[in-house]
């Protein structure tokens, strides 16, 4: 699957948002409004990624970038377009953030997962992440990948 990644935008905000009346989306991810959308857009700590197909927003990705002390980039956050659920797009949207030139660049990942989001853990563990030792913080389950 080929997809289109660059910086969310404001004029992303309304289409993303109508993902949340899906209650597999708002149930893992909360709610977004306003506020998010004006931080992300200024957030200098980190990226918020749409990914397009035929230029239509199908996934959405947030990124905190490594830093000093934590020297992984973190996936925050991945949503897909509740109508294109198991299709492969939330494969093709790690792949893109991980292994494809980005101004995010990292061997090491990590990813907090919802104990309970089966559907979360089984996309990770698909495309090669593997369940930290340790235990979970707040109900988070941690992932990692090096490459």
């Amino acid at each position: 699957m080929r997809l289109t990644r660059r910086r969310f935008r404001r004029a992303d905000f309304s289409e993303y948002q109508s993902w949340f009346q899906y209650p597999e989306v708002s149930k893992w991810l909360g709610d977004i409004d306003q506020d998010w959308l004006d931080y992300i857009l200024t957030d200098t700590g980190g990226v918020e990624y749409a990914f397009t197909q035929q230029n239509r927003l199908i996934a959405v990705a947030g990124i905190v970038l490594p830093q000093a002390g934590h020297p992984a980039a973190a996936i925050t956050n991945l949503a897909i377009c509740p109508k294109l659920f198991r299709r492969g797009v939330g494969s093709a949207a790690l792949r893109s953030l991980v292994y494809e030139p980005t101004d995010v660049f990292s061997s090491n990942w990590i990813a907090f997962v919802e104990d309970g989001n089966t559907a979360a853990h089984a996309l990770l563990k698909k495309n090669g992440w593997s369940l930290s030792d340790e235990a979970p913080i707040d109900s988070m389950v941690k992932h990692h990948l090096l490459r």
